[in-house]
């Protein structure tokens, strides 16, 4: 997909095919053709004896 070649079309197909899990926000990212929003949580964390702390979620 992506490349020299890379096209307008291709780049969008391959972004709203994304879904994963991201450790660094703890949070599942979804994109669709429909939902470019990615996250639908919101997680604030901090660093805390060098360990991430979770201090809310939305």
């Amino acid at each position: 997909m992506a490349g020299p070649d890379l096209t307008h079309e291709a780049f969008l197909k391959g972004m709203e095919s994304l879904n994963y899990f991201d450790a660094l926000t703890d949070t599942q990212i979804t994109y669709s053709a429909e939902d470019h929003q990615g996250a639908d949580d919101i997680v604030i964390s901090v660093v805390k004896h060098g360990m991430w702390k979770v201090l809310s979620r939305q």
